[in-house]
């Protein structure tokens, strides 16, 4: 047979429970609250062995909302790891179109363009992103690097 609680142990009990579950809550949100661009721009700076998984799941998800920009968005980034550039900047594109405001595509545009030597299309790109959003810092840094290669036009 249990104890029988008092009201107040019941009441601290229940915190205590409440506590736990906010401290697990809080904890999923830490390791989740990644952005989408901060998750583009790791996977561009980091890319995996298993780039083709990453694009089959993409793909499985776009399967099934072709118009996730996010999710476009993110293929394109697993894209351009991979080397296919053509694929990462249709994938870029399209989330664009979908979302016109989607500044994070504009600069994961840009960054292939600049790897791929499109300088002009890169620095125009780059420009896009920030006419939407004009203190984003990592269109100014492609910007920096169009500089450094002598082809950037403000």
């Amino acid at each position: 047979m249990e104890p029988v609680l008092t009201t107040g142990q019941t009441i601290k009990r229940a915190l205590a429970a409440g506590g736990m579950f906010l401290t697990v809550v809080m904890l999923a949100a830490c390791e989740t609250s990644q952005t989408s661009e901060q998750r583009a721009a790791d996977q561009l700076a980091n890319p995996t062995a298993d780039q083709k998984n990453n694009i089959a799941s993409l793909s499985a998800v776009l399967a099934k909302n072709p118009r996730d920009a996010n999710a476009l968005n993110l293929r394109g980034t697993a894209f351009g790891q991979a080397g296919e550039y053509e694929k990462a900047i249709a994938d870029f594109s399209t989330a664009i179109q979908i979302n016109p405001q989607f500044y994070q595509a504009y600069n994961n545009r840009a960054l292939i363009y600049l790897r791929v030597g499109r300088y002009d299309a890169a620095s125009n790109v780059y420009n896009q992103a920030l006419a939407i959003k004009p203190d984003y810092a990592a269109a100014y840094a492609g910007r920096k690097a169009l500089e450094s290669v002598g082809r950037c036009s403000a």
